[in-house]
């Protein structure tokens, strides 16, 4: 071997005539490599006026002097360009970038400042392993995100309207909670009890800002056909559209229930469309809530006693307003009371919503 295998120094033969000559090219070559320093690693032809000891890294696509020497080490010596072949591992600082860089073989790896950051890679763990999807990732019992004089901001950016840019909360690295454009452009906050199962909490319309609560229980039901009662009698009212549902409420039509499965208050609004028979003195109406087979009327409400019905065909409407405390497994139930007379009930409607 006439060399050392790695910087490619030259070795002085035993019976060599000369030896100083060899000892100061292999001097050169030590001090190209040891702390090695270039100015710029973007030039494809060399400058018109070098410096002696002025270094460059050679980019693709070299020409001129330079040519056939794309992604080697050049320097300035004794007044001609003397070139380097690298090889893994080399590093040097580049002034025009102020970085220090590695040649990994096949690309330059920058390193910057003092702490030897890396200015760019494709994967990058803090005190965790990164893998393909996750090239980021950080254990740590907090992070810290600070303004460098005034404001900050954490921006997520995705490519389609129908992607996700979302913060997703997790336990034991499953989802229980998504908050920000799922699926669209407006801003939802969704939560799971497994990671799999999903419903939509709060949902910020991205136009309007119209703020709606998808999952909030809320039933409108209706009734459009005739039921007649005879009189001094009571009745269950059968509602026959559910015109909206949403939420976790439920609707028994075979037994005329709605029934609530989740704890809180609720709004409850029964609206009931009477049209009278023959009225007369006493005659009258009721308009009774029941709940769990108890009347939750309101003191002093229900009875609807009208005046001035002469003939068939006359119409009250008797309805109300009511809040109460609800619990889950609570049913409701609407009962129209006749008093003295035949009534028949010719339209009804039932809302119920919780609000709190």
């Amino acid at each position: 071997m006439s060399e050392t295998f790695n910087l490619g120094l030259p070795f002085i033969d035993g019976a060599q005539a000369q030896k100083h000559v060899t000892h100061n090219e292999a001097l050169r070559k030590l001090d190209v490599h040891i702390h090695a320093h270039v100015l710029r690693r973007d030039l494809t032809s060399p400058p018109a006026t070098p410096q002696e000891g002025d270094a460059y890294l050679i980019a693709s696509n070299a020409i001129g002097l330079w040519l056939t020497h794309d992604n080697e080490f050049s320097v300035f010596q004794d007044g001609a360009w003397t070139f380097f072949t690298l090889k893994a591992g080399f590093t040097t600082w580049i002034s025009s970038d102020e970085v220090l860089s590695v040649w990994s073989g096949t690309d330059w790896l920058d390193f910057v400042g003092a702490g030897v950051v890396p200015s760019q890679v494709d994967i990058w763990g803090v005190n965790a392993t990164p893998d393909s999807t996750n090239k980021l990732s950080v254990s740590s019992e907090a992070i810290l995100f600070n303004h460098v004089g005034s404001s900050v901001q954490h921006k997520l950016n995705k490519n389609m309207m129908a992607d996700t840019a979302s913060i997703v909360l997790q336990n034991g690295f499953s989802g229980r909670a998504e908050i920000g454009l799922v699926g669209d452009d407006d801003v939802q906050v969704k939560v799971s009890p497994d990671g799999a199962t999903w419903q939509t909490a709060l949902k910020i319309d991205k136009a309007s800002g119209t703020v709606t609560m998808p999952a909030k229980p809320l039933v409108c039901l209706s009734r459009n056909s005739d039921l007649s009662w005879g009189s001094n009698t009571t009745e269950k009212v059968s509602f026959e559209v559910r015109q909206e549902l949403q939420g976790d409420i439920s609707v028994d039509a075979a037994n005329e229930q709605v029934t609530i499965n989740q704890d809180g208050l609720y709004l409850i609004i029964p609206h009931i469309v009477l049209s009278s028979q023959v009225i007369g003195s006493g005659d009258g109406w009721g308009l009774d809530i029941f709940k769990n087979g108890s009347k939750l009327n309101p003191p002093g409400s229900g009875t609807f006693a009208p005046n001035g019905f002469a003939s068939n065909g006359s119409e009250m409407i008797a309805s109300y307003t009511m809040i109460r405390p609800l619990v889950a497994g609570d049913y409701i139930e609407v009962y129209v009371r006749s008093i003295q007379t035949n009534a028949m009930c010719i339209g009804a409607s039932l809302d119920i919503a919780h609000f709190g």
